[in-house]
């Protein structure tokens, strides 16, 4: 395994090691000690120190570390994308013979979209919302002179083809807000490849979606790669991804690369404590679930525990646009849940399988169109008005985004406390006191009351909104996707604390998220949806040892790591 530790490392063992240099059609990309930092006030923040990275033709590269470890700013410096407050201060990256650092903005405009390709991670922000896809694919082509406007359209549904989605033309013709999270991620390898560039900088671009999703997007990169010697820098804090698509991980930890290596070699002999911490974060299949799994009831004999939550026969379905082959859409048909005080019920599926709709009926945010929801013995499927607002002081939700969940005005404390005043609860010196009870509760210090948002990590504010739903002392918590926006390490401590908090508060969790592994470590029973329905329920390692459906079969086989098909490429 080769060690890259520089500066780090040379406080302790007295020299910098480098990557071997590499030469002629073995060197795609090579990066010399570069340097990049933000403007703050009047200093400069250092963000990247000292970074040497080389990716040779149709190698994958991944760049592993968590927020804020510089592995974003390293690719988008070699792009010429960094922010206004950003500059490189030092270092060199040549492409093949052309030069990326230093390089001047035209020389910069004339590689992007031709020589080097991004992937970004979020396709709403990537993607021009009032703009046909199929001309932002075209559109490429048309800036570098490489097609006229009729070859372009033509290139641009192939390679939209390429990219895998169905009935290009047809898509071609549409806007971003008419294509699922997968088929805009495709949309966006499509515009990056139609030139089929020497270097594809993918930038998270599976972080958000499913896993089966995910595997058919990576599928797509790798085969660009076979198929024209395209070098990948992928950046992913997903060590899972990393190690299952990579040729060679690259770790960076605060600017720094400390440690790098063959993918399989580097897991498997890891030497830096930090490389070593963020694997044994990193929630997998095999893992020790953080939850100890329940035994079953004896054949014939009745649920020890009357149900908290339980939903008969629940449908819903939303109307579609005019002018369409369908009139409605179904979203949830005919589901059956309980969930009993003190429990994980895992919801899993893809997107559009219905799962974040059940749990909007179950917290009683949408009305079902059939079916029952019971709460604590009570039907409430019907209630509304005050009767509605008391209910709902019993259960809570925690959302996926912790940046877009909190008042960005507020101070932490008033968010907290926010649902107290709401109730008319205890005066403002009560208040207080409860809000400092609650931030030692998710182990926040009591100063953190005093800050806004935006001076917290993304870990913090997370658990600033575990603490406002805890406010009300419900009996349910419903988490949507609660650690899928975090890095690894916090998600671990993340779940670890929910656990924590369900074994001395007795709460019951409806936990969805797309990301089996994780629902693996809290989850005593899973419920796996599709297309609306629950295909599969039953205690969690039961499901994960001996899936029935052939759809949670696919599921698991799609996990990074699992074994199934998307490890088939090692």
């Amino acid at each position: 395994m080769t060690l890259t530790t520089p500066r780090a490392a040379a406080e302790h063992d007295g020299h910098r090691s480098t990557p071997e240099p590499r030469t002629g059609q073995d060197r795609l990309l090579a990066v010399r000690g570069l340097e990049v930092g933000y403007r703050r006030a009047r200093r400069t923040v250092p963000a990247v120190r000292g970074v040497d990275l080389d990716v040779a033709p149709g190698e994958t590269v991944a760049l592993v570390g968590e927020s804020g470890s510089g592995k974003s700013t390293t690719a988008h410096a070699l792009l010429g994308l960094l922010p206004p407050t950003a500059r490189v201060t030092g270092g060199t990256a040549v492409l093949g013979d052309d030069p990326l650092l230093p390089a001047t903005e035209r020389g910069r405009r004339a590689l992007l979209g031709r020589r080097t390709g991004l992937v970004p991670q979020d396709p709403m922000v990537g993607l021009n919302p009032v703009v046909r896809v199929g001309d932002q694919v075209a559109e490429v082509l048309r800036i570098h002179g490489l097609a006229d406007a009729a070859e372009a359209r033509e290139r641009a549904v192939e390679a939209l083809a390429r990219a895998g989605l169905d009935a290009p033309e047809v898509r071609a013709r549409q806007h971003p807000h008419e294509l699922s999270g997968g088929m805009r991620q495709r949309v966006l390898i499509a515009i990056a490849t139609v030139a089929e560039p020497a270097l594809l900088v993918a930038d998270e671009p599976t972080s958000a979606l499913d896993v089966t999703v995910q595997r058919r997007i990576l599928d797509r990169i790798a085969e660009l790669g076979a198929r024209t010697g395209t070098g990948v820098l992928l950046i992913t804090h997903d060590l899972g991804v990393a190690v299952e698509r990579a040729d060679r991980i690259v770790v960076m930890k605060d600017g720094l690369v400390v440690e790098s290596g063959p993918a399989r070699q580097l897991v498997a002999e890891a030497e830096h404590p930090y490389t070593r911490a963020l694997l044994a974060a990193a929630p997998s299949l095999t893992t020790r679930p953080l939850v100890e799994a329940r035994p079953l009831p004896a054949a014939g004999a009745s649920q020890e525990q009357e149900p908290l939550l339980a939903l008969r026969g629940v449908r819903k379905e939303f109307a579609l646009p005019a002018g369409g082959p369908r009139r409605v859409l179904t979203a949830v048909d005919g589901v059956d849940l309980t969930l009993v005080r003190g429990e994980t019920l895992g919801l899993v599926g893809e997107s559009g399988s219905g799962k974040s709709t059940t749990a909007r009926i179950a917290a009683r945010l949408l009305t079902p169109d059939a079916g029952t929801v019971t709460f604590d013995g009570e039907d409430v499927t019907g209630v509304r008005g005050e009767r509605l607002r008391r209910l709902r002081r019993r259960f809570q939700l925690v959302y996926q985004n912790p940046y877009a969940s909190l008042d960005p005005r507020q101070r932490v404390g008033a968010s907290i406390a926010e649902p107290l005043r709401a109730f008319g609860l205890a005066d403002r010196a009560g208040r207080a006191a409860r809000v400092a009870g609650l931030l030692d509760r998710v182990a926040l210090p009591g100063e953190v009351a005093e800050r806004r948002p935006a001076e917290l990590s993304g870990g913090q504010r997370q658990r600033v909104a575990i603490a406002r739903a805890l406010a009300l002392q419900p009996d349910l918590v419903v988490l949507d996707e609660p650690v899928s926006a975090l890095d690894v390490s916090v998600q671990a401590r993340i779940l670890e604390l929910l656990v924590e908090l369900q074994d001395d508060l007795g709460l019951a969790y409806l936990f969805i998220s797309h990301d089996l592994a994780v629902v693996r470590q809290v989850a005593h029973r899973v419920a796996v949806m599709q297309s609306g329905r629950v295909v599969e329920t039953g205690p969690t390692e039961a499901v994960f040892a001996d899936p029935q459906a052939a759809y949670t079969r696919e599921l698991l086989d799609a996990i990074p790591g699992s074994g199934g098909p998307a490890g088939a490429r090692r």
